[in-house]
C-alpha cells in the first residue's frame, strides 16, 4: 500500500514540475517574441531624445548668457592689506599682495559672495610663493587654503586650483592698500563659451 501512495505521490509531483518548467518557458517565449509589448519600466529613447531637445532648446539663451557672464571675474575689499601684482596664468606673473581683509566677489566657477581672506603671496614668471586662508565665506563662495610656502613653480596641482576655488590660468590684475580691487579674464571659460554656441558643454555647468 505504501508502494502504491508513493508511486502515486512521484507522478503528481514529476507533473506538477513539467507544468511549471512549460509556463516558464511559455513567458519567455512571450517577452521574447512579442515585440509589440509594453514594458512600463523600460525608458522610451524617443521620448527621452525629444526631452533632452526640447530642453537643449529652452535653456539655450540662458546658458549662454551665463557661460558669457562667467569670463570675467570681478571683486572689491578692504582691510589691511598691499596688493600690486599681474598675471597672464600662474606661469607669467608678477608682483604679489600681503595682508588681510574683507571682501566681495563675482568669482570664477559661478561662486558669488565674499569672506576674509589672509594671504601673503609674491610670483615672479613661473615661480611664486603663496600662502592663502579664505574662511567665513558666505553665498557660494567657497574657502580653502592655498600652503606653498616655498618659492618655487607654481603648480597647478594645489587643490584650490583643482577644485575650481582659484583659476590657475587667469589673466588679471590686482591692486589694492587698505582698499582692494581685483579683475580678471578666464580663458577656460572663453572656450566654453564658444564651444556653448555649438552645443558643447566644455564646463558641465549648463541648466539641464
Amino acid at each position: 500500500m505504501l508502494k502504491k501512495l508513493a508511486l502515486i505521490a512521484a507522478l503528481v509531483f514529476s507533473v506538477f514540475a513539467l507544468n511549471v518548467s512549460a509556463d516558464d518557458a511559455a513567458a519567455k517565449a512571450v517577452v521574447n517574441s512579442a515585440p509589440g509589448g509594453f514594458d512600463k519600466t523600460r525608458p522610451h529613447k524617443l521620448t527621452e531624445t525629444m526631452h533632452t531637445i526640447a530642453k537643449t532648446v529652452v535653456f539655450y539663451l540662458p546658458n549662454r548668457l551665463m557661460d558669457a557672464a562667467d569670463i570675467i571675474s570681478m571683486e572689491g575689499g578692504f582691510g589691511g592689506v598691499f596688493a600690486l601684482e599681474m598675471q597672464a596664468t600662474r606661469y607669467l606673473q608678477v608682483g604679489g599682495a600681503h595682508g588681510s581683509s574683507y571682501f566681495l566677489a563675482k568669482s570664477f566657477d559661478r561662486q558669488y559672495g565674499g569672506g576674509y581672506r589672509d594671504t601673503s603671496r609674491f610670483g615672479f614668471i613661473c615661480w611664486d610663493r603663496d600662502v592663502t586662508y579664505v574662511s567665513e565665506t558666505f553665498g557660494s563662495v567657497r574657502e580653502y587654503i592655498i600652503d606653498s610656502p616655498q618659492f618655487c613653480v607654481a603648480d597647478y596641482r594645489l587643490d584650490a586650483f583643482r577644485d575650481n576655488e582659484v583659476d590657475f590660468w587667469a589673466v588679471g590684475v590686482h591692486l589694492g592698500w587698505l582698499f582692494e580691487l581685483g579683475v580678471a579674464v578666464h580663458p577656460v571659460e572663453i572656450a566654453d563659451f564658444i564651444t556653448g554656441i555649438f552645443c558643447v558643454d566644455l564646463r558641465g555647468d549648463d541648466i539641464k
